[in-house]
Parts: C-alpha cells; sequence; structure tokens
C-alpha cells in the first residue's frame, strides 16, 4: 500500500516538476508579473531625482527621437512640465493606501486639480 502510495505520489510529481524547471520566469518590466510597491511611510517624500540616462545601450525614455509631425520643442515644454509637477506636487498623507475605490477616486482627482493649478501657475511664469 505504501509503496503505491510512493508511485503515484512520484507519478504527480516529475510531471509538475518538468512544467515548473521549463517555465521561464516573466521578464523584467513585462506586465505578466507586477511586485507590490514598497509600504509608504508618513514621513516628508524627498523629490525624485532625474530619469535615469542610457541603459544598456538603449536611450532612456526622455532621449528617445520625436514622434514623426511633432516638434521637438513642445515635447521638451512638456517634459519639463512633468519634471516639475512631479517635484512639486505632494501626495496626500491619505492617500498612501487607499481604503475604498471613492478614496482612490479622490485622490486621482486630488492630482488632476492639482496639476491643472500647477499648469496656470506654469504656465503664467513662463511668459
Amino acid at each position: 500500500m505504501v509503496w503505491g502510495g510512493i508511485v503515484v505520489l512520484v507519478l504527480l510529481i516529475i510531471p509538475i516538476a518538468k512544467y515548473f524547471l521549463q517555465t521561464k520566469p516573466p521578464a523584467a518590466g513585462s506586465d505578466e508579473f507586477m511586485a507590490s510597491p514598497p509600504p509608504q511611510s508618513s514621513a516628508a517624500i524627498e523629490p525624485r531625482s532625474p530619469a535615469p540616462a542610457a541603459v544598456g545601450g538603449q536611450p532612456a525614455a526622455a532621449e528617445k527621437p520625436a514622434a514623426p509631425g511633432v516638434e521637438p520643442q513642445v515635447l521638451k515644454a512638456k517634459r519639463e512640465f512633468d519634471r516639475a509637477f512631479e517635484q512639486w506636487y505632494r501626495l496626500p498623507s491619505d492617500c498612501y493606501q487607499w481604503q475604498s475605490d471613492q478614496q482612490m477616486a479622490e485622490c486621482a482627482n486630488h492630482k488632476m486639480q492639482a496639476r491643472r493649478e500647477f499648469r496656470e501657475q506654469f504656465e503664467a511664469s513662463r511668459q
């Protein structure tokens, strides 16, 4: 009886083990696997550092050539605004960990409203 159980167990485990040994993990940066973000502390968040330069010979997102028909000046101005906003914006403390869908929507609305207000100030300072 014991030998029969061992044989059945081995016959089940070997195909499963082969499957997992042959299956490759998802590539880094793919959408197949997303690790959970690190927990946020309630302490003040420092401004983000600029995006890294070329990695592995590939240009960083900010360095990629412009799409056909789009003026480089427009893209440069948009990147400049995005960087300035990300350094200026501070997420409200209750938005670090959502408790409900309503709270998530309120946090998203807060960021959109802050972005609109910042855009007005940013454009006024550029004129």
